[in-house]
């Protein structure tokens, strides 16, 4: 015999039993949260965090896939520049007094004097 399980997803926010439109996530102070809206509450609840959002920015990063195999000696950078140009600007930096990492980013400011340097 076979079951058929159907689930009700109801609006966490509605007094009545309000059958919810979306489920939607979201993070706050650290804590990521997930609560079933109606169309009602959802329209607020988008107006409401538009105003947020739009003087916001995104704090999570593109999705990267994990890399298979060996090293590779030249490549590009997460930044988008390639990896011997920003170790020539790594050393512009040091020799020119900003501080910067061995890895990660570079800033902009150390990014936009080392270009003007080379005009």
């Amino acid at each position: 015999m076979a079951q058929k399980v159907q689930v009700l997803l109801t609006c966490d926010l509605d007094e009545e039993e309000v059958e919810a439109a979306e489920t939607v996530t979201f993070g706050f102070d650290g804590s990521s949260y997930a609560i079933e809206l109606c169309n009602a509450h959802l329209d607020e609840f988008n107006e409401w965090m538009q105003g947020y959002i739009g003087a916001a920015r995104r704090a999570d990063g593109p999705r990267r896939r994990a890399r298979s195999g060996g090293s590779a000696t030249r490549g590009r950078t997460g930044s988008g520049g390639d990896v011997t140009e920003v170790g020539t600007i790594r050393e512009w930096a040091r020799s020119n007094g900003f501080k910067v990492s061995d890895r990660g980013r570079i800033a902009a400011d150390v990014r936009e004097a080392f270009e003007a340097s080379q005009k």
